[in-house]
This record gives C-alpha cells, structure tokens and sequence, in this order.
C-alpha cells in the first residue's frame, strides 16, 4: 500500500462507519445522557466535573468495577467519554433502568457494532452490511428520540470525500502492529521450532504451554466453565463472538439472566460446548478463544490460570 489512491471502497466504508459511530453516535450519546440526567436529578443538574462524575459512579455503579472505565466516568467530563466508555454508561449501570430500560437496550445495540468494526480483521465492510448498519443506527436514533442531523451530515459523506490520508494512517499503523506481532512471535521460536510446535503456540498463554498436551485436548469440564466465569468481566459477549454465538442467541442469553453476568457467561459457554463435538470444544480450544479476546476483554488471567492449572493438579 503505497498512496491514499490505494485504499479499497469497503476499507473506505469500513472507516466511514468506524468514524460515524465513534463521532456522531457518540455525540449524541453524550447530550441524551446528559438530558437524562438532569431529568433524572433537576436540583443537580450534570456540571461536567469530578463532583457528577462520582455522584453518578456512587450512585449507579455496576456489580463489577473495570477501574480503566470507571475512573474516566469519575472525572466526569462528558468531552473524554469514547464510545466504550458511553455504552458502559449506559448499559452496565443501573441510571438507564430507572429511567427507561429501552435506553440500555437500543444502546446495545450500538455497542455490538462498534465492536463489529473496532475488531474488524481486516478493516473493510461490504456496501450491503454497511447499509444494514446505518440502518440500524437509524432505527436507534428513533426509538431514543435522538436528532438525525448530525447523522445525516456524516452518512452524506461518500467514500471519495474522506480524508484518505488519515485512513492510510490508520491502517499502515494496524499493518505495522501486525508486523511486529510476528517479529516478537519469531524471535521467541527456537531454531527448530518445527520439533515442538504446540510449546511454542502463540495461540495459547505462555504459562498453558506446560500443561501435558492430552490433557489440553480434554473435554472442558463443567467445574471449570463456571469457575473461569467468575474472572471474565461484563464485555463477555466478544467472546461469544469467537464462539459464533448469534447476536438473537446472546441477547436471549441477557434476557435469560438479566441481574448476573457470571451466569450469562456460563450460559454462552455451554451454547458452545453444544453446539459442537468434544474434540472441538477442550481446554486448549477455550483457552486460545480467550486469549484471542485478550486486551478487548476484561480477563483476570491470574486467576484463570490458577483455575486451570490447580484442576490439572488436583487429577495427578
């Protein structure tokens, strides 16, 4: 890729979404947080500062804390809060339920595709999916009552419009993470990595590799689904993504245990082990669909690992 002129149409739609959701979204997702708390709370209006933040945070906190989320939402300022922080806000804490749990809802949905492009592999959408997105957004921005305007002037914008050169910038970075990905990979690999290739995964943690290859290869036990559930944090559904759980199937999986995400994950991890053999559902296949999700996902892998690897223990 050696110019602007380069850059494809689907990778130009990819990015044309990607800043449709990160921008204008967000936007508007910031100013109806905002209308709903100063509903919610008329003698103590939103002030942008560190005092609203942590009333809202005291508040209305979620069951588990992500301490890199929540200390951006304690500062307060509506400005810093991205995409990911504004979805928290809306979905995590208990705010939008005593309003209304159409906005937690709607908001949702919005959440599932700004991951479905932030975690694109190959930064690029297909014309047909991309329209099937800003509908969604559309049918979003009705049911919360939200200004199209906005949306409209980013969805005007044709591919050939976008700033190309900050589009090249973008990609050239992710293809240079890519290349030094593989380098760390290589340079970790023996001379003759050939010989013993499953010690030398980059699939797997490091600390799994030293577990006995036919007990990698086991069936995974329903002890240790419910156990490595209590380490994952509430952004459980990228997993069930790399699981090829349908978005219909998680949201019944929400709906099924609304008030617990330890069960909605075990849940998710059974729907996997049914749908699939034994020999494709072992330790080993967990473990590098975790470790796939690993920095999107909050995984305490101190802990998995204890729970791995005591169950291995514990069976010598």
């Amino acid at each position: 890729m050696s110019g602007p002129e380069n850059i494809s149409d689907v990778e130009l739609l990819w990015y044309k979404g990607f800043r449709i959701l990160n921008k204008a979204v967000a936007l508007e997702l910031r100013q109806l947080f905002q209308r709903l708390w100063n509903q919610k709370h008329p003698t103590n209006p939103w002030q942008d500062d560190q005092t609203s933040g942590e009333i809202f945070y005291n508040d209305y906190k979620p069951k588990r804390d992500i301490r890199r989320y929540e200390d951006i939402i304690k500062n307060g300022k509506l400005g810093g809060w991205d995409m990911t922080v504004l979805c928290r806000a809306f979905i995590d804490y208990s705010l939008m339920d005593t309003i209304d749990s159409k906005y937690s809802t709607n908001v949702h949905i919005l959440r599932d595709l700004r991951n479905t492009y932030a975690h694109s592999p190959n930064s690029s959408r297909q014309q047909g999916d991309y329209q099937k997105d800003i509908a969604q957004i559309r049918k979003v921005f009705t049911e919360l009552g939200l200004s199209e305007e906005t949306l409209n002037e980013a969805e005007s914008i044709t591919p050939d419009d976008i700033e190309r050169r900050e589009l090249l910038s973008v990609i050239e970075t992710l293809i240079q993470e890519q290349a030094e990905f593989r380098e760390e990979v290589r340079k970790r690999l023996p001379e003759h990595g050939e010989d013993q290739p499953d010690q030398q995964d980059p699939s797997i943690p490091e600390w799994f590799r030293a577990m006995p290859r036919d007990q990698q290869q086991r069936a995974v036990p329903d002890v240790i689904i419910g156990r490595i559930a209590e380490h994952i944090g509430d952004e459980w559904e990228l997993i069930a993504v790399e699981m090829d759980i349908s978005r219909p199937k998680r949201q019944a999986i929400v709906a099924k245990y609304p008030r617990s995400i330890q069960l909605q994950i075990i849940e998710a991890f059974n729907k996997w082990k049914q749908k699939l053999p034994s020999s494709q559902t072992t330790i080993a296949s967990l473990i590098k669909i975790l470790w796939q999700c690993n920095g999107r996902c909050d995984i305490d892998w101190k802990c998995v690992e204890k729970v791995v690897m005591g169950n291995w223990s514990l069976e010598q």
